[in-house]
């Protein structure tokens, strides 16, 4: 469910607010990913010219990713980390664009404001 709104512009947040993917690119896959957030938000008007965000790299690293900041210590407070689109779009956009994935935290997880982040805990890939 996750995977819709990082496609979308969702960035992954840990619990000091910090948009921790960067650390976490690896080698590999340094070349096709952006290096700052700026670079990363441009990515979304303009493929040809910038370099994917970190939050489209494969769901496995991105799981890995998210134990490391809760192993660290920097969590969300149910382990996980932050789902945050609300910096990307006003709560009437996402709305429009995720209609069904603001039903489904909804119904999930009781989160009614489409202005507030989503918790996100890693994926289980097997």
């Amino acid at each position: 469910m996750t995977e819709s709104v990082r496609g979308d512009g969702g960035v992954l947040r840990n619990s000091e607010g910090k948009r921790f993917m960067f650390n976490y690119v690896p080698d590999v896959f340094r070349a096709q990913y952006a290096e700052t957030e700026e670079e990363a938000d441009r990515w979304y008007t303009d493929q040809a010219s910038n370099r994917r965000p970190p939050e489209l790299l494969p769901r496995d690293q991105v799981a890995r990713s998210i134990n490391a900041e809760v192993k660290a210590g920097r969590g969300s407070p149910r382990g996980g980390a932050s789902l945050d689109i609300t910096s990307r779009f006003p709560a009437g956009e996402i709305l429009r664009k995720l209609p069904s994935m603001h039903h489904q935290f909804l119904e999930l997880a009781d989160v009614t404001s489409p202005g507030s982040r989503w918790r996100s805990a890693p994926p289980s890939t097997t």
